[in-house]
């Protein structure tokens, strides 16, 4: 899955006129990023780097705990 375009949405917020309209505009801008996050975070769990990383820091620390 590709990440979403954040640019556009920067931008509005730059233009936004007015509480509300910067409200709003602020709003995307951080849906959008947290899309983002989650969209990065699945293809670095799914890509097995993040799950192999994860799985290397457990043994090293059981491996500590039992000396």
């Amino acid at each position: 899955m590709d990440f979403l375009d954040i640019d556009d949405s920067v931008e509005a917020v730059k233009r936004a006129d007015g509480f509300a309209a910067t409200t709003a505009a602020a709003a995307k801008v951080a849906g959008i990023a947290a899309i983002n996050s989650v969209i990065f975070a699945g293809n670095e769990i799914f890509s097995g780097r993040a799950a192999k990383a994860i799985s290397e820091a457990v043994e090293r620390e059981k491996g500590k705990m039992e000396k």
